[in-house]
């Protein structure tokens, strides 16, 4: 069965560089300014962006997202991959004045990320409307802070329940604003240090989001993740066993394997093992969009590791 989801955030080029040592230790800050430079063994430039990583993986369970973004004047190769891979455009707004969305990313031996973000086109996304169309349920993502506040407006004006999951744009929202989406968002989404820094700016804590009925999801990278709801704290480990690659988009991974199991009729728990499922298969690749598997390899991988699968 394939629901109608809506994937609003990034649609971006992401620049992948690998740095053979650890920054721990080669930045020195005892100098009060940082001054570092390091020799990247490896470069490559990959199709990128949360909202686009996200429809990619959806598309993997043969899911049929709907795509909300803002891109530049260098889109049309991107655009044609994506159509490639079965995702539709029809709802990317182009801006022919600007460049795409590019992130630089530089990942060490210790696992440990670097990145510098030009926005570009994203900043735009608050001149995007929600299509007029049946949505199940939506995902706002990381964008353009007007364009994540637009979409949090209209989901919630249009009743659509949606997933609130800021990423690295969690420093623009004030408190107020963290509490609003917060408020109205059916769930919540973060990484360990998302979830750190969510609640010393918004002043609200897992029971406090508990008691307004939230679901939050905490993932913890090769520690596993958490969910928090009123009925459960559900812990799901990692899968043991495999060799990561490039942590690189293991979280837009994990949160399409969360929408599929929702829209699925699945509960938080076998969402959870499919999304960290998910998760495995994108952290053994480089690259965002360029993992694969086929329906038997994702069952062989829930079985071995929750003694569960999709059959």
């Amino acid at each position: 069965m394939s629901s109608s989801i809506l994937v609003s955030g990034s649609v971006a080029f992401d620049v992948i560089m690998s740095y053979g040592g650890n920054f721990s230790k080669t930045i020195d800050t005892t100098q009060g300014t940082i001054s570092a430079a390091f020799l990247i063994q490896e470069l490559k430039k990959y199709f990128g962006g949360c909202a686009a990583n996200i429809c990619y993986n959806l598309r993997l369970l043969e899911q049929s997202p709907i795509l909300l973004g803002s891109v530049g004047c260098d889109f049309n190769l991107y655009k044609k991959d994506l159509e490639t891979k079965g995702i539709n455009t029809d709802f990317i707004k182009v801006h022919d004045d600007i460049y795409t969305a590019q992130a630089f990313i530089t990942t060490d031996d210790s696992g440990s990320q670097l990145t510098s973000f030009y926005p570009g086109a994203m900043n735009s996304s608050y001149l995007n409307e929600i299509p007029d169309i049946k949505i199940d349920i939506a995902i706002i993502s990381p964008d353009g802070y007007q364009g994540m506040m637009k979409r949090v407006e209209e989901c919630t004006k249009r009743g659509i329940q949606f997933l609130f999951d800021p990423g690295q744009a969690l420093p623009v929202f004030s408190r107020e604003k963290l509490i609003t989406c917060a408020e109205n968002a059916s769930f919540l989404a973060f990484n360990e240090y998302e979830w750190v820094f969510f609640q010393r700016v918004s002043g609200l804590t897992v029971d406090d989001l508990k008691q307004l009925g939230k679901i939050v999801i905490v993932t913890l990278g090769a520690e596993g993740s958490y969910i928090y709801s009123n009925e459960d704290e559900i812990f799901t480990p990692s899968i043991k066993g495999i060799k990561p690659i490039d942590p690189t988009g293991c979280g837009d991974a994990y949160r399409a394997g969360l929408l599929y199991g929702y829209t699925n009729g699945l509960n938080w728990t076998q969402s959870a093992q499919v999304a960290t499922t998910m998760g495995a298969f994108a952290v053994q690749c480089f690259g965002t969009q360029n993992h694969t598997f086929n329906t038997k390899q994702l069952n062989i991988i829930l079985e071995e590791n929750f003694n569960f699968s999709l059959r």
